[in-house]
């Protein structure tokens, strides 16, 4: 089990809600650019305050994105990710479903 999946159980356990959103198809892509974000945080073995520092933003901006209280804009991603100054970037990409490939 990946940090992620023991912080959505801890999560879950004391906000019910939480589970709830986790588990929404409409909430999959948000949920996957928080993961990433949490990810490489963690990757670079930096607190939510010293991320923060190196991004150039408050330690609250990390910590509601990271939750989910606030979503992330790509442009936002993109000048995070840019700041890390690790190379890393976004990467996005539109999936059909079989069904609406075949219309």
């Amino acid at each position: 089990m990946d940090f992620v999946e023991r912080y959505a159980k801890q999560r879950a356990a004391t906000d019910k809600n939480f589970e709830k959103v986790w588990n929404d198809p409409e909430e999959q892509m948000n949920f996957q650019l928080r993961k990433e974000l949490i990810t490489l945080r963690l990757q670079l073995g930096l607190t939510q305050q010293q991320f923060a520092d190196l991004v150039g933003v408050a330690q609250p901006l990390i910590s509601r994105l990271e939750n989910g209280s606030q979503n992330i804009t790509v442009e936002k991603l993109q000048r995070i990710l840019a700041k890390t100054q690790t190379g890393a970037r976004l990467k996005i990409e539109i999936e059909q479903d079989d069904l609406m490939a075949n219309k």
